[in-house]
């Protein structure tokens, strides 16, 4: 495994405490093992040695010399019954389980309650992102790509006289329709939120229906642009933010 930098946004206490905690309980059952044999009057090196080698034993399971990146290693994992958590509702419920209490509540960090509100804080300070970043796409997208669109058709609509031209329209309009639909489905999966009953479920509705119509109304958008006049297109593009602007 290896460890990596928190997002820009985030702070890294929570992940540094986690961390902490968990090398301390593990120098702790490696000090107390070195402990208890040297009292039954094993030499020391013999004691560690024995320690290392069931250690290596029991977690031989996560040791993996591959390309972490790659799908090897996700269907390697898999196969080693190793859970792949992809994002952050499928790590928060972690923080609640059993063993995650237990660890936490050995060493004194946290207790069962302060583990439950920071989980909770967590998924609300998630949802609130989501549903910033998903009004904003919104906005986005009916009230600049939409009207750019619009007025990028009547101005090519009276210089398409072949029908080989028209299929350029034809084209457009099916996209304009599909940008229709994309914006009214991620309306409706905004609205949904309204009707889950606790926060999980909440982040849960964001991550499975809100994320999932604003990646559909993204690749539209993306379309889109690849179609709409330069001139008229209301946001920069990727060859202007990588190269003029």
């Amino acid at each position: 495994f290896e460890f990596r930098a928190v997002g820009s946004s985030q702070n890294s206490a929570a992940a540094v405490t986690i961390i902490n905690t968990i090398v301390a309980e593990s120098l702790d059952f490696a000090a107390s093992r070195i402990e208890e044999g040297l009292a039954q009057g094993k030499e020391f090196r013999a004691v560690v040695r024995e320690l290392l080698r069931e250690m290596i034993r029991e977690y031989r399971p996560v040791l993996f010399n591959g390309d972490n990146y790659s799908m090897e290693w996700v269907e390697e994992a898999a196969e080693r019954g190793l859970p792949n958590l992809k994002d952050t509702v499928d790590c928060l419920p972690v923080y609640t389980e059993e063993e995650s209490v237990a660890l936490f509540g050995k060493y004194g960090v946290m207790n069962e309650t302060e583990l439950h509100s920071r989980q909770e804080i967590m998924a609300e300070n998630y949802c609130t992102i989501r549903n910033i970043e998903a009004s904003a796409m919104l906005r986005i997208a009916q009230t600049m790509i939409f009207p750019a669109v619009l007025r990028h058709k009547a101005n090519i609509l009276p210089a398409l006289t072949s029908i080989t031209q028209k299929k350029v329209l034809s084209e457009l309009d099916v996209k304009i329709d599909l940008l229709i639909q994309g914006i009214d489905e991620l309306k409706k999966a905004l609205a949904g939120v309204n009707a889950q009953k606790n926060v999980m479920e909440r982040a849960r509705h964001y991550r499975d229906s809100v994320l999932k119509g604003m990646y559909a109304l993204r690749v539209i958008v993306d379309n889109l642009e690849m179609m709409t006049d330069d001139e008229l297109w209301p946001l920069p593009k990727y060859m202007e933010l990588l190269f003029i602007r």
